[in-house]
């Protein structure tokens, strides 16, 4: 089901382009650029692998910071198929870090880096169009490629009743995602600025930033 959805979402938005131009009209089309918070997705990131051990090693031993992120930078391109109704695509990247430090002495010992790449083809409903103001909603269904870091791929080992252990591998490197704008505003004409508020995985709280109507 979720790669039929995401077969339709594609095929929607790579048709937009042929039908436009058979019916003799001007492509609408808009680009933008922006930066947001994190959403769910890099909560991948947020874990650390050290070990841990009774007495005083468990004590002393080396430990992780907290996670940093630079946000989620996004770049989208959309193409108008009427007044309220628009098809696109979401690409978003993100760079996170975290250092482990020595237990004694509180130095640097190596730092990690991780990364995350979106795409989600998106479906854009505007319900209010002025000459300076445009709202809208909007939903997304695409995919992210997670890298970097250590708890991406964890293997999981359990014995049931009878003694039989059986090992399981959850990979996380490749997930399916899905995102919902539930209100978006853009201010200008052709030269705009725009601000979200996002619900999912590759952005979750508010995101903006400026985009060009062509």
């Amino acid at each position: 089901m979720k790669r039929l959805l995401f077969c339709i979402f594609t095929a929607a938005l790579l048709a937009a382009i042929p039908i436009k131009a058979q019916n003799g009209e001007d492509i609408a089309m808009t680009v933008r650029l922006g930066i947001g918070t994190p959403g769910a997705g890099p909560d991948y990131f947020t874990e650390g692998t050290g070990s841990y051990t009774s007495g005083l090693s468990g004590i002393y031993g080396d430990y992780f910071g907290p996670a940093t992120t630079s946000g989620t930078i996004t770049a989208d391109v959309s193409f108008s198929l009427s007044r309220h109704f628009a098809l696109g695509i979401d690409l978003g990247f993100g760079h996170y870090s975290n250092t482990l430090y020595n237990g004694i002495s509180d130095e640097t010992v190596k730092k990690r880096h991780g990364y995350a790449l979106y795409a989600l083809p998106t479906v854009k409903i505007f319900y209010l169009e002025k000459p300076m103001v445009s709202l809208y909603s909007a939903a997304g269904l695409g995919i992210a490629k997670y890298a970097g870091f250590d708890n991406l791929i964890n293997t999981y080992t359990t014995t049931d009743y009878k003694g039989r252990t059986w090992s399981r591998t959850d990979n996380r490197t490749l997930k399916f995602e899905a995102q919902f704008t539930p209100f978006g505003i853009e201010v200008g004409k052709r030269f705009f600025g725009f601000g979200e508020v996002c619900l999912g995985t590759m952005l979750f709280g508010v995101r903006g930033g400026i985009g060009y109507r062509f």
